[in-house]
């Protein structure tokens, strides 16, 4: 049995598959130099030697071409398509820049410091009120919507949240949200690996996103706010040079993609384990002080990251 990770009936519910590569073949070839690792302590122990296993390596130039050469995991078409489009350019073009999720310490160890401050507790408790005011807003939304018969959670509440949310950290105006969300829809489509995507539709939101990004930059530049873009601005990673243009375009890329990705999933499959388990849902309303450790859990159960990618710098065993 090799699995495909980009099998319909596998991505609907892994959790079986999972189940059966822990038990049966726990360091699983998925392609010809690639493999799965699904046992805890197996993948501890990658995440936790980034000099064997490196994301530099494993987020390298993997989006442009087909994985680990296996022809079957990117269909020709969708490689002309991706070089026809731009958008293998456009990936390539951030190779070698200081970013968090391709980058080994001591730079990602320089660039986590940095950002630190913005995400840190104390400064997401300040910034409660306004998700809070955000929440209540989408939320009110929902419900005179449902006056007129169609509510929906997910649209309403769950898809345009965290965009709200980090265009507000950004100082992003919130009249731009929905350039925001189609931007960021667009690259994870068009992006996908496991083809099917709009490729040219996702490498043109991506060139409108750099371009407005480029433009805010300039702007904090000459006159800094209080927000994270004037953060990144004025100061370099633990006293090291500033970061570059393209590094803070590659950082405010990564938090709108990623941010919105996690998020909006996150609380999708939150409800979604809520309605399967109505019991529960019921104990959280009777109990609001589970909320937090809720999250917790719907995190643990469905997450809405199922694996991280490393390359190896040398051979190794595992």
């Amino acid at each position: 049995m090799r699995v495909n990770l980009f099998d319909s009936e596998f991505l609907t519910d892994p959790y079986p598959t999972y189940q059966w590569l822990r038990d049966n073949d726990p360091v699983h070839q998925v392609a010809r130099k690639i493999w799965l690792v699904s046992r805890y302590d197996d993948v501890l122990a990658v995440l936790r030697d980034p000099g064997l296993y490196s994301s530099e390596l494993g987020y390298g130039g993997m989006m442009t071409e087909p994985i680990d050469g296996d022809a079957s995991m990117m269909p020709e078409d969708r490689r002309r398509a991706m070089t026809d489009s731009g958008a293998g350019m456009m990936v390539q073009s951030f190779a070698g820049l200081r970013v968090l999720i391709s980058s080994d310490p001591p730079d990602h160890s320089r660039l986590r410091r940095l950002v630190n401050k913005p995400f840190a507790p104390r400064a997401i408790r300040e910034l409660e009120p306004r998700v809070r005011a955000i929440c209540e807003e989408l939320v009110d939304d929902m419900l005179a919507a449902r006056s007129d018969g169609v509510a929906d959670l997910w649209s309403h509440v769950s898809y345009p949240l965290p965009t709200m949310v980090i265009a507000h950290m950004l100082g992003i105006p919130p009249e731009r949200k929905a350039d925001f969300k189609r931007w960021s829809d667009a690259l994870v489509n068009g992006l996908s690996l496991g083809g099917g995507g709009d490729v040219s539709g996702g490498a043109a939101g991506a060139m409108e996103m750099f371009k407005y990004f480029g433009k805010v930059i300039a702007e904090r530049t000459a006159e800094p706010r209080d927000d994270l873009i004037s953060l990144l601005v004025a100061q370099g990673p633990d006293g090291d040079e500033p970061l570059t243009v393209p590094e803070i375009v590659a950082f405010c890329v990564l938090l709108l993609v990623a941010g919105n990705e996690t998020t909006t999933n996150l609380l999708g499959n939150f409800w979604r384990a809520m309605a399967q388990q109505p019991d529960q849902l019921e104990r959280l309303r009777a109990e609001p002080d589970l909320v937090g450790s809720a999250v917790e859990e719907a995190l643990r159960f469905d997450s809405p990251v199922q694996g991280l990618w490393r390359g190896t710098t040398r051979p190794t065993e595992l």
